[in-house]
């Protein structure tokens, strides 16, 4: 026979002893949703028409009995500040921090109200213990770093090397909290409003509290951890007889003092004398042998994703009436969607049904993402300094993409290209709002700060409007727009009541953002189900009272269940156990109560934990599981589950050169196509790049650059140097020292005009203001030019024949058949001088190229160790230049700009010094035999495109996930 549950057993005692008087009783529950269970029991138990009971929760009895209205939690932060302002300013205080730097520090100071009010502590003995100089020495190190930040922005004073400064600004503030505690309650009397815990407080000291009540008219249900008002309150209640109580308990943990789980039912019964309608020695736990199985997960999602593996055949065999008896509790809440998506969609060949009590929270939903871009984008306009406003290019492109906004795929393309092609960082908010619709709306500055709300409202109400009217919109989405609208309209009520106070400069950007953020985030509506049927999805605090034959629990791990860390609180430790304060010792007698009463009465039993260690999880299961299998009758069946990975092994890619690549190949061989050399080097050090890039022409997104990238920087400094020499050799291509010198003061405005139409791909010049990184990178190519200037001082005078000089060869190679082939081999020279009768090819290098080599031969293969990639390409452009103007011993110069300080320019090795002379001449008939080899083996058909062994010569390759490498 299966237990009964504790609700089944409240209601059977209350009819016992109550019968057809329940109307005249009033059952009150910790939380709302134990009463549609209680009121199932009670049908099934009366079985006949009855006048039902009244259901409260002990929050709306508090407020019912009370004359006061509840201050809402933004109320509450505006009278504490207003009170504390008023304080500082009667003691004179030389600062007065504005609303936004009280906020943090407010949001504890209310806190420790809170608790001190729930626990009925007298506030100004509690303040005149924390002032105690002595009590500050000695526990002055309870203060986290984050306190500590609060503080500093507070009292602007805080400083590693002011300790004692520090200490003297904590007391002070404490010497005021007891005024600060009466003129902050004066304050809400005033308005007829105060604070739920004060409601608390305030009903406990009634001395006629119950007085009107009938005999035992009052019903307690399941209530563990009482403050000292709610024991004031409760024992009060009891001793005039108006009041019963019904504690959910086990002697297994009841009975033993060490056993956390029990540590509040114990002092409700025995220290303060409630008395327990049930029986006190009723034992679940050790009642029969149970299962307990525990499943050891690596990762998160990975719980759930295991979860609709292990409930698949569970669910298979529970029948319709069991189903409602079968629960998925979330102690990690996070993993609500993970749950919901992996468990199974139908049963007994119909939809599943689920109930959901959790709610979809809007914190969740995408609508939550475009309030915080759109209150982003305030942020920064309030930062801009200037006129015309402007809008990071990030901020557009998720814009743009957002689900809600609507954009068709066709504009978000002509956006995205227009960010590209300008390469705009920071686009002017005109660019933007001139779409007009939503675009207007989200890209309008808000020009006060009081009326961001207002601001956000219209556009709740135009993206709405518009996704109606295309019937895009779900039911639940529909709800939460509905609900998000009716919690900022009466956000702004609230803060038009309080803002008004304040001048517009006291209001800052962030305070008003945090505070919209935070309002948002409660916001929640239901998803799915209907209560008590079908299979539940809850959290672990809506399970309370509940109980379930057939339990799944999921993130039970140490630092979830119990929680890690405590809130906030400028109490120490110490004087919180001195004077009955919550500590973090209650928050895990809380976790353990609530774990046990949910495990005691169920007979199937999963717990499932992330065993994965990272900045989220512990990777270690709760201590009470651990509990459980020492000190219990359950016997733990611990699994280690991993989700199934099939990888394939990892292999280099080869392509072979069929058809259709033999197909693009003959268009080098047609001269349809030209061989650069930085194809030719590419081929070189990994083929299969020669493939991707050359033939299947795949090429990187382009995208907005917000730095300067390395390659950019090359191009700006050819472009400037291209128009300094072009501007000297306009009418005579002699270069000498003068009219090198007699155009510097120049340089500063050429190299801007080359960045400029660089960075953003104008086609004609257009004044930009640079910024940041953009002022960088001109100072650093201004002393690349620098450097580039005082080696050309050293050898004037001397022509420049060609600047940014193209020119092609065509180039007759034996191909793998044994005919004669030709292709077109071409490239670019920055620079080509003459002095006395001999050519030189300049080429600039901004990056880390080399200029010394070790043997000539071994930079024709990529499997050696180092390859002169320059140098073959620089052999290269004299081979073209010498081919097509018939001219010999052109001389190789490489101007690596980053070790240039020692005037380097030409290339070397250690056995036979400057590649120059008769040697070079001889590297040049090599590069030749070479250059006939490599046209070979690239155009065999029988040779594919393979990567290199060597994972060095693809590190940069924008392929590499394509073809496999490391």
């Amino acid at each position: 026979m299966a237990m009964q549950s504790f609700l089944e057993e409240v209601a059977q005692d209350i009819w016992e002893k109550k019968g057809l008087n329940l109307h005249q009783c009033a059952i009150l529950f910790n939380n709302k949703r134990p009463a549609d269970y209680f009121k199932r029991h009670l049908a099934a138990l009366i079985k006949k028409p009855f006048w039902s009971p009244k259901f409260y929760t002990i929050q709306e009895f508090i407020a019912d009995s009370n004359a006061y209205q509840i201050a809402d939690t933004h109320t509450q932060l505006f009278t504490l500040y207003d009170a504390y302002i008023e304080l500082l300013k009667k003691e004179a205080a030389s600062y007065i921090p504005s609303i936004s730097q009280f906020q943090s520090i407010g949001q504890i100071i209310l806190s420790d109200f809170a608790q001190i009010d729930m626990e009925m502590v007298d506030a100004p003995q509690l303040f005149l213990a924390l002032e105690d100089i002595a009590t500050i020495n000695e526990r002055f190190d309870f203060l986290s770093d984050e306190q500590k930040l609060f503080l500093n922005q507070f009292w602007s004073a805080y400083d590693a090397g002011k300790h004692q400064k520090m200490q003297q600004n904590f007391m002070a503030m404490w010497h005021r909290m007891p005024a600060l505690y009466a003129l902050f309650y004066e304050k809400l009397a005033a308005q007829n409003l105060s604070t739920s815990a004060k409601m608390y407080r305030l009903l406990a000291e009634r001395a006629d509290l119950g007085d009107e009540l009938a005999d035992n008219s009052l019903i307690f249900v399941g209530f563990n951890a009482l403050s000292k008002s709610e024991v004031k309150i409760f024992t009060s209640l009891q001793t005039k007889g108006k009041a019963l109580f019904y504690f959910d308990t086990d002697s297994y943990y009841l009975e033993d003092d060490l056993q956390e789980a029990g540590f509040f039912v114990r002092k409700n019964i025995q220290q303060y004398g409630l008395i327990n309608q049930l029986a006190n020695d009723r034992s679940f736990i050790k009642v029969k042998k149970r299962v307990l199985n525990v499943f050891k997960i690596q990762g998160d999602t990975a719980q759930a994703k295991v979860l609709g593996e292990v409930i698949q055949p569970f669910l298979t065999n529970v029948g319709q009436d069991s189903m409602s008896d079968t629960a998925i509790v979330l102690a990690n809440e996070s993993l609500l969607f993970p749950v919901l998506q992996s468990i199974p969609t139908t049963w007994d060949g119909q939809e599943l049904p689920v109930n959901v009590t959790m709610g979809m929270a809007f914190k969740n939903s995408s609508l939550y993402g475009l309030v915080e871009l759109w209150l982003e984008t305030q942020i920064n306009y309030r930062k801009q300094g200037f006129e015309v406003k402007c809008i990071h290019y990030k901020i557009i492109q998720a814009f743009a993409s957002h689900p809600l906004i609507g954009i068709s795929e066709k504009l978000r393309e002509k956006i995205s290209t227009a960010l590209v092609k300008q390469q705009y960082v920071d686009v002017p908010a005109d660019k933007m709002t001139q779409f007009g619709g939503l675009a207007l709306l989200f890209f309008k500055e808000v020009p006060t700060v009081s009326n961001y709300v207002q601001g956000l409202i219209e556009l709740f109400e135009a993206v709405l409007a518009r996704e109606l009217a295309n019937r895009r919109l779900k039911e639940i989405e529909s709800n939460l727009f509905i609900a998000a609208i009716k919690e900022l309209n009466r956000l702004q009520d609230n803060l038009k009541a309080h803002l008004v106070r304040y001048a517009e400069s006291e209001i800052e950007v962030s305070f008003i953002s945090s505070i919209i953020l935070k309002s948002l985030q409660n916001v929640a509506v239901p998803l799915s189900g209907e209560a008590t049927q079908g299979l539940q999805v809850m959290g672990l605090l809506e399970s309370r009272n509940l109980n379930f034959k057939n339990l799944f629990v999921l993130g039970a791990n140490e630092g979830i269940m119990p929680k890690g860390a405590a809130s906030s609180s400028f109490i120490p430790e110490s004087l919180r156990l001195a004077y009955g304060l919550p500590i973090l010792a209650y928050q895990d007698a809380i976790s353990a109560y609530m774990f046990y009463r949910l495990i005691q009465r169920a007979e199937n039993i999963h717990v499932f934990y992330n065993a994965q260690t990272d900045e989220k999880s512990t990777g270690e299961r709760s201590r009470f599981i651990a509990q459980l299998a020492y000190e219990s009758g359950f016997e733990l069946v611990e699994k280690e589950l991993q989700l199934t990975v099939i990888t394939e092994p990892k292999e280099l890619l080869s392509i072979p050169k069929d058809d259709k690549v033999q197909a693009a190949l003959s268009d080098y061989l047609n001269l349809k196509k030209v061989l650069s050399a930085s194809a030719f080097t590419t081929y070189i050090l990994n083929p299969v790049d020669f493939f991707f890039r050359y033939l299947a022409k795949l090429e990187e997104p382009k995208i907005v650059k917000e730095q300067v990238e390395a390659n950019m920087v090359g191009n700006i400094l050819h472009a400037a140097m291209e128009e300094f020499y072009h501007t000297l050799t306009v009418s005579d291509p002699q270069i000498t020292a003068s009219k090198i010198q007699g155009l510097i003061p120049e340089l500063d405005a050429i190299i801007k005009r080359c960045t400029i139409q660089k960075i953003y791909e104008l086609e004609k010049y257009e004044e930009v203001q640079l910024k940041g990184l953009q002022k960088v990178v001109v100072a650093i190519v201004r002393k690349y030019v620098d450097l580039i200037l005082k080696e050309d001082l050293k050898k004037v005078p001397f022509q420049i024949v060609k600047l940014e000089h193209k020119d092609n060869y065509i180039h007759s190679f034996k191909g793998p058949d044994g005919s004669f082939k030709q292709i077109k081999l071409f490239g670019i020279f920055d620079r080509i001088d003459l002095k006395d009768g001999v050519y030189s090819i300049i080429d600039y290098k901004t990056g880390s190229d080399e200029l010394k080599f070790t043997s000539i031969e071994d930079n024709y293969n990529a499997e050696q160790k180092s390859i002169n990639k320059a140098l073959l390409q620089t052999l290269f452009y004299a081979y073209i230049y010498e081919k097509s103007k018939g001219i010999e011993q052109v001389q190789l110069n490489l101007y690596v700009l980053k070790k240039m300080k020692n005037g380097e320019v030409h290339f070397t090795n250690k056995s036979q010094g400057i590649l120059s002379g008769p040697h070079l001449e001889e590297v040049k008939t090599g590069f030749v035999g070479h250059l006939d080899r490599i046209l070979n083996e690239l155009f065999n058909p029988d040779v594919p495109f393979k990567a290199s062994a060597k994972a060095s010569n693809y590190v940069h390759s924008i392929y590499k996930d394509l073809f496999g490498g490391v």
